[in-house]
């Protein structure tokens, strides 16, 4: 796991930079960079051939109770990026989130890749109670959707907008599966951008 924190500071949190051939996050693995009651959260940027998130694995950027905004999170991966499967912690994912803050300076989850795979992970952007949510910026040849996961902006109880999403440059993309959870609910494979209890909407 890696982690950037700040907590009750006008400055930002810092920046993490990763360069590798190969990088996994598995078993609940995490990489992240938060804000609470600050500044700014820092930006993550990944530079790999692959990407692999699995068995709970998350990247997350996110600010709670601040003056600043989430930030960042670019992944370059020049073979593919893969988001699969959870564990007891929860489910494996990629997500920026923005809770109780007044800033408008929404943040950006963009990723490019030849093959995107998310088979019951998450690509996400929230806020709660604040502005607008983060933008997804999805540049792939070929993106499969399967087993429930999903791809997101939403923004709950704020003022703002939720976030686009843009998938760009591909040459397929499949959206398949269901999946039923511990109460027998059903859960679809989806992709989505939503506002709740908001005066504005998309």
């Amino acid at each position: 796991s890696a982690e950037s924190f700040l907590w009750g500071s006008t400055t930002m949190g810092g920046d993490i930079f990763i360069t590798s051939p190969y990088l996994k996050f598995i078993n609940g693995g995490t990489l992240d960079t938060s804000s609470i009651d600050a500044g700014n959260s820092g930006n993550i940027s990944l530079n790999v051939d692959s990407l692999e998130l699995s068995d709970g694995g998350v990247i997350t950027a996110s600010i709670k109770d601040g003056e600043g905004r989430a930030g960042d999170i670019i992944i370059n991966a020049s073979e593919h990026v893969k988001i699969s499967g959870q564990n007891e912690t929860g489910i494996s994912g990629i997500r920026a989130e923005t809770e109780n803050t007044d800033n408008m300076a929404e943040n950006l989850l963009s990723i490019n890749t030849p093959e995107l795979l998310i088979d019951g992970g998450y690509i996400s952007t929230e806020s709660r109670y604040s502005k607008n949510s983060g933008d997804i910026i999805l540049d792939c040849r070929k993106l499969d959707l399967l087993n429930a996961g999903h791809i997101n902006t939403e923004l709950l109880y704020g003022s703002g907008m939720a976030g686009d999403i843009s998938i760009l440059n591909t040459e397929s993309v499949l959206v398949s599966g269901i999946s039923e959870t511990d109460k027998h609910e059903l859960t679809a494979t989806e992709i989505f951008s939503s506002v709740y209890h908001s005066p504005e909407s998309q």
